[in-house]
């Protein structure tokens, strides 16, 4: 990753491999998807400066209510000039990235600590909202019994839409993982039509 010397906002990355760049590596790996858009696992195996935004918009899945790494750069500069409007709602779905830590695990660097944080309300309701029962699936999917009070609040969130909540260790992340995970929502545009489902 390097400067995008083509951006309006200064402080955006890009894959280049031009003067000032780094390696970069990010795993993504979808969990579910409908609607046109993704929960997926990223993984960044290394640590620079918007390493999973910039990516995704590479791939061309922009992470949703990113101003910088979505559709457009001028967004952020719209909301530094506006603040939030009813035309970069439209835009950008969510008025904050959909960008969430679920995880981080110092045992690699020697301390015997894992910090975890489920999916925070607002992008469980936009995951619920926008994909309906696969994310359901996949927000509950390996929270075994820490989840059940959250399985009741969906339960209660659903019943109106006709849905069935089932919990599921199918999406289930490895108890121990060895690194750093995070959760993004990304836009979803192609994947759909790459592995046939």
């Amino acid at each position: 990753l390097g400067p995008d010397r083509s951006s309006p906002v200064f402080i955006k990355s890009a894959v280049d491999a031009g003067p000032g760049s780094q390696a970069a590596v990010t795993r993504f790996r979808p969990l579910a998807a409908g609607n046109g858009f993704s929960l997926v696992e990223a993984v960044p195996e290394t640590g620079r400066k918007h390493q999973i935004r910039a990516h995704a918009q590479w791939l061309g899945h922009p992470v949703v209510g990113d101003k910088i790494y979505g559709p457009d750069a001028r967004c952020y500069l719209d909301f530094i000039d506006h603040g939030w409007t009813p035309a970069l709602a439209e835009k950008l779905l969510l008025p904050r990235q959909a960008l969430h830590c679920a995880e981080i695990d110092l045992n690699p660097a020697g301390l015997p600590l894992v910090f975890r944080e489920a999916l925070p309300g607002d992008l469980r309701t936009f995951c619920i909202a926008r994909m309906g029962g696969a994310a359901v699936e996949c927000i509950l999917a390996g929270g075994g019994a820490r989840n059940r009070s959250l399985v009741q609040m969906l339960q209660s969130e659903l019943a109106p839409l006709g849905c069935t909540v089932l919990l599921s260790d199918r999406f289930a992340l490895p108890a121990q993982a060895k690194e750093a995970a995070a959760f993004a929502m990304l836009a979803y545009q192609t994947w759909h039509r790459r592995h046939g489902n």
